[in-house]
């Protein structure tokens, strides 16, 4: 692979062996690569961007959260994200060729001309028990999505653009500035996949945000077939729209969308050197910040990257809002939210499905600590960013069980 042999070019006087520990590569997808170096420190991790500053890349952006380090570095159509995390005191070097850049600063071109409201949509819950979807209404009356319906959800796409005409001025074309994917499971994707096929009358997507791992990689042996096969539609399926620009997000990267502020605070690349059995645990994690209310959308992860979250972030991670993992499903994820010690939770959930977990470990925490919970099968839910306790609106059930 040709990411590797750069990777192997720029880094062939470290040792083979550093502290004991090997260097380890490992496949990221779509011909990007990692380059895993254990027991390194901040010094070390400097002395990795001279090395690249000397090989012509250019420093793009940087960031820094507590005392864990990132830096992306850009040489011809090569990204590079460096970053250095000091609990585990590991450096890794993805190298991803085929990434657009993502937006480092804001857009300050556009005018502010309404209020930025995030909606957590009523999904059709009839046939399935999950799917998860939200949408941001930025303030120049675009939008930013996060994930869709699964397939038995079979109108959801449909109701999704309504949603999205309904809230565009008449006679304007419908923005999606970003579509987000958390993880590749199908009902986090299958309805994107039906929108985008739909190819609905005056809708624009300008750019998807998302990383989905390998389909091969170590662990993926226990993943859904069914899984596996929606993966590679979705990849056909963008592959076809070439016309849409796809950022692959890096931990550790600050974009922004409009008036929308994204810290990428986990991926999968984080899990590794263990394997990804639990496929949950491939969510890209997102803090998002308008005009400081900050809002940690924790995809499905579950127990592994939610203890990388807590060992890496700890206080970082408080929020006013949080979209709780895996529809609430997980029972021990305790940690991640008393460190977002959010009052506002977010359930992507049937009703039913809520009633039973809401007395697991991790359910407790979220209800001690949170003063507001909305529960997506009991209506669409409006809060208004930044958010005034207490000003969510709840509009009125689409879907009833018949």
């Amino acid at each position: 692979m040709l990411t590797m042999d750069i990777l192997g070019d720029l880094f062939q006087n470290i040792p083979v062996y550093h502290g004991g520990d090997e260097h380890k590569y490992f496949d990221c997808n779509n011909e990007s690569v990692m380059l895993h170096i254990s027991n390194t420190s901040k010094q070390e991790y400097d002395n990795y961007l001279l090395l690249l500053e000397e090989a012509g890349f250019k420093l793009f952006d940087s960031n820094t959260i507590r005392d864990n380090y990132f830096a992306t570095y850009t040489r011809s159509s090569l990204v590079l994200q460096v970053y250095h995390t000091a609990h585990d005191k590991v450096t890794r070097v993805v190298a991803d060729p085929k990434t657009a850049l993502y937006n480092r600063t804001k857009d300050s071109t556009f005018e502010k001309i309404c209020d930025t409201v995030m909606y957590q949509l009523e999904l059709d819950y009839r046939n399935i028990d999950c799917g998860m979807c939200y949408v941001i209404q930025c303030a120049d009356h675009s939008f930013f999505i996060i994930d869709s319906a699964h397939m038995f959800s079979s109108n959801d796409h449909n109701r999704l653009y309504n949603l999205l005409r309904k809230l565009t001025p008449e006679g304007e074309k419908i923005i999606i500035s970003g579509w987000f994917f958390t993880h590749a499971h199908q009902d986090h994707i299958a309805m994107f996949m039906s929108f985008l096929e739909a190819d609905f009358e005056n809708c624009q997507i300008e750019r998807l945000y998302y990383n989905f791992p390998a389909l091969d990689i170590p662990g993926s042996e226990k993943w859904k077939e069914l899984d596996k096969e929606t993966m590679r539609e979705f990849d056909q399926l963008i592959e076809n729209h070439s016309e849409i620009q796809v950022v692959k997000l890096h931990t550790g990267q600050r974009f922004f969308v409009k008036n929308l502020e994204f810290e990428v605070l986990a991926t999968h690349e984080d899990i590794y050197p263990a394997s990804l059995g639990y496929f949950n645990d491939s969510s890209t994690i997102l803090l998002m910040t308008v005009d400081g209310c900050k809002t940690l959308l924790l995809g499905d992860s579950n127990y592994t990257e939610c203890t990388i979250l807590v060992s890496r972030y700890g206080s970082y991670l408080k929020s006013d809002i949080v979209q709780v993992a895996h529809h609430g499903y997980n029972a021990s994820n305790v940690g991640v939210y008393f460190c977002a010690d959010a009052k506002v939770s977010l359930y992507s959930t049937p009703l039913k499905r809520y009633e039973q977990i809401k007395s697991t470990s991790s359910n407790k925490v979220i209800h001690e600590i949170s003063e507001e919970i909305y529960i997506a099968e009991n209506g669409t839910a409006s809060l208004k960013l930044p958010y005034t306790p207490g000003s969510a609106v709840v509009f009125p059930k689409e879907i009833n069980d018949i």
